[in-house]
């Protein structure tokens, strides 16, 4: 491929990389309804999709859309109902479901889809640990989605993102709904106190609380008794929402005796206080079937007492969704009830009209009632039970005895004139209770006037939202640290690094950046699992909290990726002796999860200023720096460099090609055969991986078998290969051509997975070879490392009949004691040893010493890397047996190697 086709792929590389940063910056920088927003628009853009879509699952039976994204641009919401797609693909909140064919389905339910329904979509749960199902992450194309295992990561942490915002939004929305009633009821009471005509008012009161709870009908019931002594309930007023059948004219709910109906447990109940806060669904058959014929979905029913009797109820009715009634709710809604016992007891002649206090003794929020001049009148119960103080304690005191000390003159000041200018103030305070202990409520201050607008009193209502803070502390907490190792991750690092960049800048300092991840750590998940991976995290992650500086921050960014910052530093010197230290400190034997771990890292260091001055450039060039400490050995450090771009670039172009080449039968097998050294006869050949990019031409196995390796693919790639070289092999031997044997290179992360018996079981019943033609060549060195694993697993392949050859053997760390347990066939000697023959003493030496020890093991020796007579002759009078290298033939395609079985090795042709 010429140059200019190379540049301009880069270039296409670079943009894709930097579209995807831009993704993340965006992302990472928003909040509320932006950041859903921003989430749907750039994972559209990033994946070139049609749709975007975030929706909310609302009483278990619906999706509603929160934000949309469609055809590049914003859309309006819109609701669904389940099972319909892909709703019914989230009912496993464990599972991602992608469709690529009969999706046409989609377009009755998608109001985006009429017209041109998609070919493509993928479906991915929105759930938390607490409340499971949230909702749906869903993404439609006209094209094929192409999504590789970091794609489908990052959907993953989008999806966690929008969870913690649909999650923020259902709590906003209890608390606006409790806020709603709060200010419904402080409205209230100020209209009983100058109120005359109640009858009117108690009305207005109904349909004021009903509207702010958001339900469907209110009712108010009062008890009564017949002359048998039993309890009779009556309708006495109503407020229906718009569409709702009124029901206060029907004689069925007049002197209805709760017996009678089947609601003798409300009976009980609500004469001891008690709420009943239920889904219809839920209840027992009988009451479940009398609101059901009714229409109601939800139902709240609060107990109305006056002077400690129980005189009836009253019950908020939802008629449109299966509605879970929140503690705040709850709460708001007793002292809504209070409202109404105080409405109707005024309207019975009680004369208790200056004093809202009585009204609220029943509910959960502290109520305290002052005059004109801000010394207590009245208070209920809650305030006593949530500030410690009795009434005798507060009666005639300013509240400002409960003052926390934590706000200012202004804060008062502001609360105050904005009572006095608005009749009202709601917001959070911080009080201090009798023990001492400062604690947090949400407080509404309104004002009473009388006819002639002179305040009479002042009235109070709040709630301790301790709990509200708590839980919004642990979300906070967990939007900002990874759950697993409970480090800093990625978003609240970014944060901390960009305030350091902003300070380093003004006091003219430096700061460090050191981006480091354990080498070969998919290979410790791929054979021992994920369990025993993360357990190991967390015990790399405790080490190194313990040895970094108090002025340092550590976080995890991902999988095994971690980085420092380093704020406090004066010079590159000691950058390096933290990377030193990091090394030396991950270096030591690690136990987790039954194990003992001998582990290394690498280590890239990037410079503010110098190495960039901005969060993503410089955890971008630190990252580069590290992946170049890797390539030059691992167990490293490197510092960035300018010229190590252009190599990230170029690895990150290789690895994404690469995921497609399967796919897209670019990967070939070329055949080097296996000779006898006397005579020449071909006894096998090794399979040998090309890549054919259609592009960039022959790419040799020397730069993507360690990028396959480094990523994963190295196992869909060597599964391939073996499947693929078994086949050709029983269609030679099929067709009577003389091939003993054919020798597949087995990778380590291929030869440590649990399932890898299995994988050359499979390949072989497909294939139909014979398990002693296929002959398995594994490198000493991941022998050498678990000899224990090696050889249960070399047991298992002998058991198969498979032939087990050692490849590359000498350059390893061989043991006679363990070489001469192991179940193998042949010695390979590696060609590093072949090529100085027969004049280099050394290589002569260990040549003959190789020969000798396989041939007193048992073992045939077959010598790569031969290019010369001279080398074949001396290693046939020494006694290998066998020989492969260029001097017989260079690795051949399919064809090729064919001829040379029907014609034999030119090389032992017999001269004209």
């Amino acid at each position: 491929m010429d140059a200019i086709n190379q540049t301009t792929l880069l270039g296409e590389t670079r943009q894709d990389v930097a579209t995807l940063e831009t993704l993340v910056a965006a992302i990472a920088g928003a909040t509320g309804r932006q950041l859903l927003d921003n989430i749907v628009r750039w994972t559209s853009e990033w994946l070139d999709a049609d749709v975007c879509m975030i929706g909310a699952l609302e009483d278990g039976a619906y999706v509603d859309t929160v934000s949309v994204f469609s055809n590049g641009a914003p859309a309006p919401n819109f609701r669904y109902q389940l099972p319909h797609p892909p709703c019914r693909h989230i009912m496993n909140p464990d599972e991602c479901a992608h469709c690529e064919r009969n999706v046409e389905c989609l377009s009755q339910n998608n109001p985006l889809l009429t017209d041109t329904p998609p070919t493509d979509y993928l479906a991915l749960p929105i759930t938390d640990q607490q409340s499971g199902l949230l909702g749906l992450f869903a993404v439609f194309s006209q094209r094929k989605l192409h999504l590789s295992p970091q794609r489908q990561k990052l959907l993953e942490l989008l999806c966690a993102m929008a969870a913690s915002e649909i999650e923020r939004r259902s709590v906003e929305t209890q608390l606006r709904r409790r806020d709603c009633i709060l200010d419904a009821v402080s409205f209230c009471a100020s209209l009983l106190l100058r109120a005359e005509q109640m009858d009117q008012v108690i009305n207005t009161v109904v349909e004021r609380l009903g509207r702010a709870a958001e339900v469907s009908r209110t009712s108010v019931f009062e008890n009564s008794e017949d002359d048998a002594g039993e309890t009779l309930c009556s309708l006495r007023y109503e407020w229906v929402a718009e569409g709702i059948r009124p029901q206060i004219d029907d004689p069925r709910l007049q002197n209805t005796p709760y017996r009678h109906n089947g609601f003798n447990r409300w009976q009980e109940l609500l004469s001891s206080h008690q709420v009943i806060a239920s889904k219809v669904s839920e209840l027992p058959p009988e009451e479940r079937a009398i609101l059901a014929q009714e229409g109601i979905k939800s139902t709240l029913s609060v107990p109305i007492f006056m002077e400690d009797a129980w005189w009836g109820f009253v019950s908020f009715d939802d008629c449109a969704h299966e509605r879970q009634w929140s503690v705040h709710e709850v709460g708001a809604l007793l002292a809504a009830a209070a409202v109404i016992a105080s409405a109707i007891q005024r309207r019975h002649g009680e004369k208790r009209q200056r004093q809202a206090a009585t009204m609220f003794e029943n509910t959960i929020q502290g109520i305290v009632i002052t005059d004109k001049n801000g010394n207590i009148e009245a208070i209920n119960q809650a305030f006593s039970e949530i500030t410690g103080y009795s009434e005798a304690e507060v009666l005639g005191q300013n509240p400002r005895f409960l003052s926390s000390g934590r706000h200012g003159k202004e804060f008062y000041a502001e609360l105050w004139q904005s009572v006095l200018s608005n009749g009202r103030w709601r917001g959070e305070i911080w009080n201090r209770r009798k023990n001492g202990e400062i604690y947090p409520e949400l407080l509404t201050i309104s004002t009473v006037k009388d006819q002639d607008n002179a305040i009479l009193n002042y009235i109070a209502v709040f709630s301790d939202i301790s709990e509200i803070k708590e839980a919004q502390r642990q979300l906070d907490y967990l939007a900002n640290h990874d759950p697993l190792t409970e480090l800093p991750n990625r978003r609240l690092f970014n944060e901390l690094l960009d305030h350091a960049i902003a300070c380093a800048q003004q006091e003219k300092r430096i700061v460090g950046v050191l981006v480091f991840d354990l080498d070969r750590f998919k290979q410790i998940n791929d054979s021992l699992g994920h369990p025993a991976g993360d357990a190991l995290l967390q015990e790399v992650a405790k080490r190194l909290r313990h040895t970094i500086r108090r002025s340092d921050t550590l976080a995890r960014l991902v999988g095994d990726q971690f980085a420092l910052l380093v704020e406090e530093t004066e010079d590159a010197q000691q950058l390096s002796k933290i990377a030193r230290q990091t090394l030396e400190v991950l270096s030591e034997p690690l136990q987790a999860h039954g194990h003992e771990f001998y582990i290394t890292a690498s280590v890239g260091i990037a410079i503010c200023p110098g190495d960039g001055d901005d969060v993503q450039t410089l955890i971008r060039n630190a990252e580069s720096a590290m992946y170049q400490a890797k390539e030059q050995g691992r167990n490293a450090y490197h510092y960035y460099s300018a010229e190590l771009t252009a190599s990230s670039f170029e690895r990150l172009f290789m690895e994404t090609h690469l995921r497609q080449a399967l796919g897209k039968n670019e990967l070939v097998l070329h055949y080097q055969p296996q000779v006898m050294l006397n005579g020449g006869a071909i006894v096998g050949a090794e399979a040998l991986i090309r890549w054919q990019h259609p592009e960039l031409g022959s790419i040799s196995p020397g730069k993507f078998i360690p990028i396959a390796e480094e990523s994963g693919l190295i196992i869909p790639i060597g599964e391939w290969v073996l499947r693929t070289a078994c086949r050709q092999a029983k269609a030679w031997r099929d067709a009577g051509l003389p091939l003993h044997s054919i020798s597949v290179n087995i990778a380590g992360p291929q030869f440590e997975r649990a399932e890898f018996v299995d994988t050359v079981r499979q390949a072989l019943a497909e294939t139909g070879l014979e398990p002693e033609a296929l002959e398995l060549e594994i490198t000493e060195t991941f022998i050498s490392r678990r000899i224990d694993h090696a050889l249960a697993v070399l047991e298992e392949l002998r058991s198969l009949g498979v032939k087990l050859a050692i490849d590359d053997f000498g350059t390893g760390y061989s043991s006679m004691m363990y070489l001469k347990r192991l179940p193998i066939d042949k010695l390979k000697i590696d060609r590093s040893f072949v090529n100085d023959l027969p004049h280099d003493e050394n290589d002569t030496a260990i040549a003959k010493a190789i020969i000798a020890l396989g041939k007193s093991l048992g073992f045939t020796v077959i010598a790569e890397g031969i290019e010369t007579l001279e080398q074949q002759e001396f290693l046939r009078l020494e006694g290998c047996d066998q020989g492969q290298g260029f001097l017989h033939s260079r690795p051949v395609p399919t064809p090729q190697f064919e001829a040379l079985l029907v014609n034999g090795i030119p090389a032992f042709a017999p001269k004209p």
